[in-house]
């Protein structure tokens, strides 16, 4: 069976994944908080404590010489890495340089989740792989030069990657997310706060996220290439409140606050390649999704 270390285990994305495919790999789980490890009846489970801007993780990931090294860690979202660029770049930057290191020294293949944010701005109709990277924030700029790090190993080592643009991720666990905020503020203060205005959304469930990662992960075509990760609908944030008031058959404010500083109005992404080079397509509708997660955030 293919051993996965998944780095950034207890984390939105790297939870699902190891939920839904936990019967289809042996996992090594890394986690920065021992508090978060999770009590589990599987006896061949692993979970290492570390942070990845710390040089132990070379030594975890040489102690079990996996076959590939899934990495979900990412500092935050857009806001706390403005606020703090020294931790954005220690985690997003220096983590990976760790972690190229470890996987250099064990032929480990490296699946690196980056962000749609290293394009900055769509220009024209869609962002294309091989379009020019011009990041507009801390988010952006780490995940491009960690992207720029991974390549260089590539070139210089020979190190087996495959890059993952994801859009905005969404779905049930997601607390941190856009979607989760605008829908229990809906459900709490019968408002939903749109900052800015205009902006359009790329919407993917975080269902479909982790069953293209598994796909990566089987089909050898992925090697030593770069992906968007998206779905193909693309809505005006205000559709979107629109959407989530409908589905909660409610009367809902929609409240225009001020714009965040560096945030991306417009991102549009061409997920052809993933779709003829892996055969993978999203699945998941957005107002399916929207209901999934709604049922989630009543639960809880």
């Amino acid at each position: 069976m293919m051993k996965i270390l998944v780095i950034g285990g207890s984390g939105f994305i790297g939870s699902k994944f190891i939920n839904n495919f936990s019967n289809s790999y042996q996992i090594v789980t890394c986690i920065r908080d021992a508090s978060k490890v999770r009590e589990t009846d599987d006896k061949d489970s692993v979970t290492e404590i570390c942070a990845i801007e710390n040089r132990e993780i070379i030594d975890i990931i040489g102690k079990h010489k996996p076959d590939v090294v899934l990495n979900f860690t990412v500092f935050g979202n857009l806001k706390k890495c403005e606020e703090n660029p020294q931790g954005a770049f220690n985690t997003n930057v220096y983590g990976i340089f760790n972690v190229i290191e470890g996987c250099k020294k064990t032929n480990s293949k490296l699946i690196l989740l980056s962000s749609r944010e290293v394009y900055g701005e769509t220009v024209g109709q869609a962002s294309f792989e091989d379009d020019p990277l011009l990041p507009r924030n801390i988010l952006g700029i780490t995940k491009m030069l960690a992207e720029n790090l991974v390549i260089n190993a590539h070139k210089s080592f020979g190190l087996n990657y495959t890059i993952l643009r994801i859009t905005n991720v969404y779905g049930p666990g997601g607390v941190q997310s856009g979607i989760y905020n605008m829908i229990r503020n809906a459900m709490l203060n019968k408002k939903i706060q749109i900052y800015g205005g205009g902006q359009r959304l790329n919407l993917i469930h975080v269902n479909d996220i982790v069953d293209a990662i598994d796909v990566v992960i089987k089909n050898t075509r992925s090697s030593n290439e770069t992906f968007n990760l998206g779905s193909k609908e693309n809505l005006s944030i205000e559709d979107v409140a629109t959407h989530i008031t409908t589905l909660l058959e409610d009367k809902i404010q929609i409240e225009h606050v001020t714009s965040r500083q560096g945030e991306t109005k417009s991102f549009i992404p061409n997920i052809s390649k993933l779709e003829k080079l892996l055969n993978f397509s999203p699945k998941i509708q957005m107002r399916e999704g929207l209901e999934d997660t709604i049922k989630w955030i009543r639960s809880i």
